[in-house]
């Protein structure tokens, strides 16, 4: 890749992230339909990137609620390990419950689907959720992180619905969280397991 192709790259990224973020600030109720109805695919490049930079706010709010808010202190090392942890978990979980609908799309949703479009669409979707993860740093604002889960979660369903019809998404959201929650659980434990990250500093967290 050569300056010009590189710069032209890092243009139209640019311009990927402000029209994304134009379409976050649109995203409330009333103007939600629309949004994930006309939704057109961005390049899986640009929304890998874009995932990976959304969810560093939860990577630090986890981070400095492991390192200073828990009843037991936790060591650097462990509490660096557990917020990457959660981190890979965030970035992971739009990518996999996008490919599972790219491969079960006819069974699922009645029609032919590409990978770009479901992961276009849960990336909105899971969006308010990393950003704000930073509240976790808080035992006070824990809730708010939660009240944003819950919305990344209605925020599935109504892309589900806006882009197939609400007539036959009820399974399909139900099989993709059902599904979203045991690959959760498998990351999760496989991760504290590779990176040696003991018991008693992570049996209080999520799982």
């Amino acid at each position: 890749m050569n300056i010009i192709e590189l710069k032209n790259a890092i243009l139209r990224d640019i311009k990927y992230f402000i029209s994304t973020f134009s379409d976050l600030i649109k995203l409330y109720p009333g103007n939600i339909d629309p949004i994930f109805r006309n939704l057109k695919p961005k390049p899986l490049g640009f929304l890998r990137v874009y995932l990976i930079i959304i969810a560093i706010p939860l990577f630090l709010g986890y981070y400095f609620h492991f390192a200073h808010y828990q009843t037991n202190p936790y060591s650097t090392e462990n509490s660096l390990k557990l917020a990457f942890i959660y981190y890979l978990i965030a970035i992971s979980l739009p990518m996999i419950i996008s490919y599972i609908l790219y491969l079960f799309d006819v069974r699922l949703v009645k029609r032919r689907v590409s990978y770009p479009e479901t992961l276009t669409l849960f990336a909105y979707a899971f969006s308010f959720g990393l950003l704000c993860g930073i509240f976790r740093t808080f035992n006070e604002t824990w809730v708010l992180h939660i009240l944003t889960i819950m919305y990344s979660i209605y925020l599935i369903y109504a892309a589900l619905g806006a882009r197939f019809g609400y007539e036959r998404i009820i399974p399909p959201f139900i099989f993709l969280i059902l599904s979203g929650g045991v690959a959760t659980m498998i990351l999760f434990r496989l991760l504290v397991f590779f990176l040696g990250v003991p018991s008693e500093y992570w049996r209080f967290t999520f799982f």
